[in-house]
Parts: structure tokens; C-alpha cells; sequence
């Protein structure tokens, strides 16, 4: 009995501690599972974390590719509608615009790259964002087209330029050259104007004898005391004393008095005196050949009674 009881107590003994085991071995299973699953969790929560931080980060991108295509945009605009003459008081200021251009070319392609890059390693699969920057790449490529045509034709027109100023510059020389042949012709033309006007220019004075006389241009000379002298110039006769006039306009010449006298010497088939219809006391002195006339003496001096 006793050997039984023995024998039971043990078998009660190895049932405690073999359920007690149990108990302990089932505890120790279930905190492992549960801090598996907190580890799963929070592993979970931080890839949601950084998927949504990319995903803003990706987006904000975007915006900021899509804000700098619009002002590249409208500064090729303002480009494009700079006129011809606006170029040429402007170019500074196109080619400043056109340097911020290049610059947000550059900033765009660099974003859509780190854009393409943050999508990939992001893990995020979607193909609108794809499709976004597909379009945006496209876009920015239509862009940088643009400008390489703006830029060739700032290049022909800066080329035109030099050309046409160039033509300027000829032109400018030219116009120079041309000013200066004209003033110096000026001069010659005046001066021979001057010269020709000296040569042309006669003198002529009309006055009884004492008049004459007493203004020092006529003399009696030859013959002897009082008998065969004749009137002629004087050696040096006063110049002021002299009405002077263009031969060319001198043609004739209205004479006071009964008689005349040519003292100064002219050829006599150069002239002829002719009386007044109305007026037997007027004479004139028409001149017929003004240069045949003049080619004796440029001093023409008539004596009255």
C-alpha cells in the first residue's frame, strides 16, 4: 500500500512539474510571438512612414518642376515678343533673361533626375507619378529646344548687326570723306568765285574834266602849252574814287551831257553810244562785247561837257 501510495505520489509529482513545464514553455512561446509581432508592426509603421515622406518629398518635386517650366516659359515669351528695335536697346537684358533660363534648364533637369531617382528607391509603383515625369521631361526637352532656336537667332541677328554696323562704319567714313571733298570744293568754288568776281569786277567813273581832275584820275597830256593835249588817265588813279560793278552785268550806261569823251582806253567795235529818243542831252554807252570791251582796261572813265 505504502508502495503504492509511493508510487502515486511520484506520478502526482512528475504530472505537477511536466504541466508546470507546459505552463512556463507556452508563456515564454506566446511573448516571443507577441514581440515579433510589435517588431512587425512597427517595422510596418515605419516603412508607412517613410513611403509618405517620399511620397511628399516626390510631390513637392513635381510642383517645383512644374513652377519652373512655367518660368521658363514666360520668360521665352517675353523674349519672343522683344521687336527689333527693343533688341537692340535691350540685348543686356534679353541675354540676362536668357541666362535665367539656361540656369532654371539646368535646376529642372537636376530635379527631375533626383525626382526619377527618390520614385525608384522610394518603392512607391505608380505610373501617374511616372507618367508625370514623362511628361514633364518631354516638356522640359521642348523647352531647351526652344531656347537653342532663340539663342541662333540672337546669334544671326548679333551677326547682322555686326555687319550692318560695319556697312555703318563704311558709310560713317564715307559720309566723312565726302564732307570733306565737299568743304574743300566749297573753299575752291570760293575762291575762284572770289577770283572770278576780282577779274569780272570793273570800274567806272563819269564827270566833267575838273571833276574828274580834282578826284586825281584824269591829266591832260602830250602837245604842246595848250595845243594837241589830250585827256588820259592818270598813272595811279584813286581807287575810291571809282563806282565799281560786275563787267558781266554792265551793259549800259546812261550819260549825262551834250558831248562825251571815252578817256580810258576800249576797243571801239566793243561799244557805241546812242542818244535818247526823248532827250538830246542823255546818252547811252552800250556795251556789245563785255569781254573784248574790258580786255584793254577795267577802268572805265567818261569826261562830259
Amino acid at each position: 500500500m505504502r508502495q503504492t501510495i509511493k508510487i502515486g505520489m511520484v506520478l502526482l509529482l512528475a504530472l505537477t512539474v511536466s504541466l508546470g513545464w507546459n505552463l512556463v514553455s507556452n508563456t515564454k512561446k506566446n511573448e516571443g510571438q507577441l514581440t515579433k509581432l510589435t517588431e512587425e508592426k512597427e517595422l510596418v509603421a515605419r516603412e508607412l512612414d517613410s513611403q509618405e515622406r517620399n511620397f511628399t518629398e516626390i510631390m513637392q518635386l513635381v510642383t517645383d518642376v512644374e513652377d519652373q517650366i512655367q518660368t521658363i516659359m514666360e520668360k521665352e515669351n517675353l523674349v519672343l515678343s522683344t521687336q527689333q528695335g527693343e533688341y537692340l536697346d535691350g540685348k543686356e537684358r534679353l541675354m540676362k533673361e536668357i541666362a535665367m533660363i539656361d540656369d532654371l534648364v539646368v535646376r529642372s533637369k537636376e530635379d527631375i533626375e533626383s525626382l526619377a531617382g527618390k520614385l525608384k528607391t522610394a518603392g512607391l509603383k505608380a505610373n501617374v507619378l511616372q507618367n508625370k515625369i514623362n511628361r514633364l521631361t518631354a516638356t522640359l526637352q521642348e523647352r531647351t529646344d526652344m531656347i537653342a532656336e532663340l539663342k541662333a537667332d540672337i546669334a544671326t541677328k548679333d551677326e547682322s548687326l555686326k555687319t550692318l554696323n560695319v556697312k555703318v562704319g563704311d558709310l560713317e567714313k564715307e559720309g566723312a570723306r565726302q564732307a570733306i571733298e565737299i568743304v574743300q570744293k566749297d573753299v575752291q568754288i570760293e575762291t575762284l568765285t572770289a577770283d572770278n568776281n576780282k577779274l569780272n569786277k570793273v570800274h567806272f567813273a563819269v564827270g566833267t574834266y575838273a571833276d574828274l581832275k580834282a578826284k586825281g584820275l584824269v591829266q591832260k597830256e602830250g602837245g604842246f602849252l595848250v595845243f594837241g593835249r589830250k585827256t588820259a588817265l592818270t598813272d595811279d588813279p584813286a581807287q575810291e574814287a571809282f563806282a565799281q560793278i560786275d563787267g558781266r552785268q554792265f551793259s549800259k550806261l546812261p550819260i549825262e551831257g551834250k558831248k562825251l569823251e571815252l578817256v580810258s582806253d576800249h576797243p571801239s567795235d566793243s561799244f557805241v553810244i546812242v542818244e535818247d529818243e526823248d532827250n538830246e542831252d542823255v546818252k547811252y554807252l552800250e556795251i556789245l562785247d563785255a569781254e573784248e570791251f574790258w580786255r584793254i582796261s577795267k577802268y572805265l572813265v567818261v569826261s562830259v561837257k
